[in-house]
């Protein structure tokens, strides 16, 4: 218990410091680029980088300089983007496509927010689903719909690598386990990213697929 004591306020002293170095930066720096975007035919997720962005596209990474003289434009082998504050043009693959900034408020992201949810996530193949309404009810339905529970919202635990986890006790059988992972999603059924991977365990059963976390 000590050493877990000693390990988590390691952890949350680090976490300061890297919140107001964070902070400093962003009062100096030029404006950060939004960093999911929608496209007519694709999405992807944008990483900044010395010197250039990471694009990460469904199926594939790209990596692209800054373009000398061009304020927030980039060039890779075969793609490129220049972003503005709401919109972006990507080129890839010698089409170009009118983005935009990617925001959840649609049917059922609105929806969930609008229950109180602070996450949502879902998955394909089997088809399932989970909302997390704080001092709520966390909801996880699951085989497209065969299997639905309905239980006390737990308290996120924090787990490593910036993680974080949800463990709730089912009635008949063992816990609900459900890990977020702070890495881009692309939903293989929609084409859609996300900025969380979500991985459920329902006894022998996993489930995997995308989530988003709600701000207020």
């Amino acid at each position: 218990m000590y050493s877990f004591c000693m390990q988590m306020q390691t952890k949350a002293a680090a976490l300061a410091v890297f919140v107001m170095l964070a902070a400093c930066g962003r009062m100096t720096d030029a404006p950060q680029i939004e960093p999911h975007w929608s496209c007519d035919g694709t999405e992807f997720a944008v990483q900044e980088t010395d010197g250039g962005v990471t694009l990460h596209l469904p199926g594939r990474t790209a990596e692209l300089a800054a373009v000398e003289g061009e304020s927030r434009a980039f060039r890779g082998d075969d793609v490129a983007v220049t972003f503005g504050d709401e919109s972006a043009v990507l080129e890839l693959d010698g089409t170009r496509h009118a983005c935009e900034v990617k925001r959840w408020d649609g049917v059922p992201w609105a929806e969930a927010r609008a229950r109180g949810a602070s996450f949502r996530a879902l998955g394909q193949e089997p088809g399932w689903y989970l909302e997390v309404v704080p001092g709520g009810e966390m909801t996880v339905v699951l085989d497209y719909g065969d299997r639905t529970f309905t239980l006390p919202a737990p308290e996120p635990t924090v787990l490593d690598g910036g993680a974080r986890g949800y463990e709730a006790a089912q009635r008949a059988g063992g816990p609900i386990l459900v890990v977020v992972e702070p890495l881009v999603c692309f939903d293989g059924m929609s084409g859609h990213v996300f900025p969380e991977t979500v991985t459920v365990a329902v006894g022998e059963d996993r489930y995997r697929g995308c989530g988003v976390s709600f701000k207020d």
